[in-house]
This record gives structure tokens, C-alpha cells and sequence, in this order.
């Protein structure tokens, strides 16, 4: 049996989705996936139960028999770290030791979703370094390429852990297009030359970053009034409707994808974002549509959010969750898989567990 730690250089570099699209990648090849998350730190409380939200997710989309409590035994609290602080924690090790146990049976690969960054987790002893020697796995850096700066993450990463035979190599994610060029020109060589293996480039897509309507609704939180069937559009893109009409109309028709934020007593932006074709409006201030555009969004079937928020407030909450929504719907999974394929040396990940 295999093992693999996925872990990342920084939060939010998309070390979720890179692991639920190797494993659906890794099933289809014809071995046995297991998945485990030794350290929840996205919770939630569903029917009384704490839970880890991208636990919950990939268990239902790999069709895993496992337990969320054995996937995820040890949930990143407040009242956890309290006690971290004041030494009232022991028996980690064996806790995690004991659900992978469980999760690797019948196995042929287990992949371990790590901490939201590689050293998180130091001051419980369970940093990626220290699960990964816990659990004898090999190590697969995930890095967000934002600038020629984020080669000093992963060099820093490479160098902090005591078991470098551990590191597998390095998958830079998330790469702007006009910087594509750069990384072949001069981030791979350098970053071979310093022995990092780079096992894929994967640009930047904003179908992953996207966020179906429904999670918007859920998570501003507002009142779906029309098209509650159309919650699982995907916006890709927000934009604010604060200008003339004429000017507007224009604007929006340049875009795609996207939804719109206005006030809820604009009637005029929202009807030209109809008609441009939006996703969504985000109506704020609390204010209610007049009949004339509840009956557009009702023909069209465009879903409108009211929320009590003012424009401003809504759009900070809105680019704050973009990019951090769940990789739960199926066209971004089905994307996820696609760049993988297409991105990741998988020829060079499969030998490397083939040899493990």
C-alpha cells in the first residue's frame, strides 16, 4: 500500500482540488483510493455533528464507505488549540496512526490532504513533515504561483524537512497565463537545479475559482426570490452595477459568467443585466425588486439574491469566497480532472508509486 501527503506552500493554493482530481484520476487508472484528512480546519455543525467540509465532500464524490470521524479524527478548534496551550493534549499520533489504519485497508493508495500550510500544525507536532513520517508517505507540494517570489516558499519548504528523500516534487498552480513562458524559460530549471522535481504546471482557470449561486446565497447569506433550480451555476466573476444604464449594458455584454451587484432599488442595471445575460443579481440594502424585474428574472430564469448588506460590504464578503468554495459541483470537478490530465506529469506520479 501507498501513501501520499499533498501538501501546500500556503492556504488557498488548491490542494483540495488537486487531491480530489489525482485521486478520481488515480481510480480511473484502476487503483483502490483511499482518502484521509488527518487534521480537520474547515468545520461546520451539520445535524449536531461537527464535521470537516472537504471531508464531507470528497468521501461522497470518491463513493468512500469510510467514516467521516476515522477520514478526519482531529478537528483544528478553538477549544482544541486552549488546550494545545495549556499541554492538555496528548495521544495524537496514535489517533491518526489508528484511523489510517482503518482508511488504508484494502488499499492499493491513500492520498493524506495536509495542513493548510506545509508547516502548520508545528505546535501540536503534526506538521506535513511530521505526518508524513508518522505514516511513511511521500510528499507532493502544491505552490500558487503568484510572482517569481513564490519559488522562496518552496525552496523554504523543501529545506525545513528532515527527510528530503520524502519530497516527490513540486506542482505549481494556479499560473497566469502571461507567465507560463517564465516558468519554462527559468522557474523549472532553476527550481530542478536546486533538486525540486516540477511534476506539473497548472494554469490559472476560473472555472475553479468559480462559485455555484447557491453557495453565494448560502454564504452572504440572502434569499434566493427567483430560479432556486439555477443554484448550481457557476459565477466566475462579480461585477458591480453602479454606472449609467447605456454604459452598463455595454459592460456587462463584454463579460461572461458573471453576477451582478447592485442595489435593490436599481431596476434599470438590473434589467440590463438580464439582458445582457448575467448568472446572478445581487440585490443589497435589503430592498425588494419591482414586479417588473421579478417577472424578467422569472422568464429568463436568472436566480436573484436579496441581501441586507450594503453593496460595498457584499462585494468584500464576494471576493473574499471566491476561489474558496467548494469543489463539490460537478463542472468543476470534471475541469479539475481535465487540467490534471493535461497538466501533471502522471506518468512520472505513477511510477513514483509503483516504486513507493
Amino acid at each position: 500500500m501507498k501513501t501520499i501527503l499533498i501538501g501546500s506552500t500556503e492556504g488557498f493554493s488548491g490542494k483540495s482540488a488537486i487531491t480530489l482530481g489525482l485521486a478520481t484520476i488515480l481510480k480511473e487508472t484502476g487503483y483502490k483510493v483511499g482518502f484521509m484528512k488527518p487534521l480537520g480546519n474547515k468545520l461546520k455543525w451539520e445535524a449536531d455533528r461537527l464535521i470537516d467540509e472537504d471531508t464531507q465532500n470528497i468521501k461522497k464524490i470518491l463513493g468512500l464507505s469510510e467514516s467521516v470521524d476515522d477520514i478526519t479524527p482531529i478537528h483544528l478548534t478553538d477549544d482544541f488549540l486552549h488546550k494545545v496551550l495549556k499541554g492538555e493534549v496528548s495521544g495524537l499520533e496514535q489517533s491518526i496512526r489508528s484511523a489510517f489504519d482503518k482508511i488504508s485497508r484494502d488499499k492499493d493508495i491513500v492520498l493524506i490532504e495536509g495542513n493548510a500550510a506545509f508547516s502548520d500544525g508545528a505546535i501540536y507536532g503534526m506538521s506535513d513533515a511530521n505526518v508524513a513520517h508518522l505514516l511513511n508517505a511521500s510528499i507532493l507540494l502544491v505552490a500558487k504561483y503568484r510572482s517569481m517570489k513564490s519559488i522562496d516558499n518552496i525552496i523554504t519548504d523543501y529545506k525545513i524537512i528532515s527527510e528530503p528523500e520524502r519530497m516527490m516534487g513540486v506542482v505549481l498552480n494556479d499560473v497566469p497565463e502571461d507567465e507560463l513562458t517564465d516558468i519554462e524559460d527559468l522557474v523549472k530549471p532553476y527550481l530542478i537545479n536546486q533538486g525540486v522535481d516540477v511534476l506539473g504546471v497548472i494554469p490559472k482557470d476560473f472555472t475553479l475559482r468559480s462559485i455555484a449561486v447557491g453557495q453565494i446565497a448560502e454564504m452572504l447569506p440572502g434569499e434566493i426570490l427567483t430560479a432556486k433550480e439555477k443554484c448550481e451555476e457557476l459565477v466566475e466573476h462579480i461585477l458591480v452595477g453602479a454606472m449609467e444604464t447605456d454604459s452598463a449594458l455595454g459592460f456587462f455584454r463584454k463579460s461572461h459568467n458573471y453576477a451582478v451587484v447592485t442595489g435593490g432599488d436599481r431596476a434599470d442595471i438590473q434589467l440590463a443585466a438580464m439582458e445582457a445575460n448575467t448568472k446572478c443579481l445581487i440585490l443589497t440594502g435589503n430592498l425588494y425588486p419591482s414586479a417588473a424585474v421579478l417577472g424578467t428574472a422569472q422568464i429568463k430564469e436568472v436566480p436573484i439574491i436579496l441581501v441586507s448588506a450594503d453593496t460595498m460590504t457584499t462585494i468584500d464578503h464576494l471576493e473574499t469566497l471566491m476561489g474558496r468554495s467548494s469543489m463539490s459541483n460537478p463542472e468543476k470537478i470534471k475541469k479539475i480532472v481535465e487540467l490534471l490530465k493535461s497538466s501533471l506529469d502522471l506518468d512520472a506520479i505513477i511510477r513514483h508509486i509503483d516504486k513507493q
